[in-house]
Parts: structure tokens; sequence; C-alpha cells
């Protein structure tokens, strides 16, 4: 009981705290990313996992996402339309 009791008063996101939450208002948590991309947790993890991977940062075990730096990866991964391609009409 002490346990659930200890989950209950605990937050359990950085955004709850006033001071905390100005500090990383910048930053997604990973369930946060994966939402906002609508994509599953597990892509995440497998973007992080390239070479030129989605950048991230760990604080206190928790991975989180600068949303800048995010916004940066996609439009690095962004693809020009093939010229020697017809469009479809």
């Amino acid at each position: 009981m002490s346990f659930l009791k200890f989950r209950i008063l605990s937050p359990p996101d950085f955004r709850w705290s006033n001071n905390v939450s100005s500090l990383l208002s910048e930053y997604l948590t990973l369930d946060e990313l994966a939402k906002e991309l609508r994509v599953t947790v597990r892509t995440i993890h497998r973007w992080q996992s390239r070479a030129d991977g989605i950048p991230c940062t760990t604080l206190g075990g928790r991975t989180l996402f600068r949303i800048a730096s995010v916004r940066a990866w996609i439009e690095a991964h962004e693809r020009k339309p093939n010229p020697r391609r017809p469009r479809a009409a």
C-alpha cells in the first residue's frame, strides 16, 4: 500500500511542476512524440537506432526530444520528387 500511496502523491510527468514545466516546455517525452507523429513508440526507437537517427537527450533516465531538433530532423529527411518520373494526373 505504501508504494501505491507514493505513486499517487508523486507527479507522473515532468510537466506537473511549475518550475520544471517552464524549463522543459520545448521538450516531448517518448510517448508524446509518438502521439504527435502518429507512430508507435517502437518506430521512434527504430529511428533512434539509425546512424542519422532522431536526436534526443536522456534526463533522469527519461528520453526527451527537443521539438526544434525533431523538426530539423524531419526537414533533413524531406525528399524531392524525381524529375524523370511522370506525375500522376
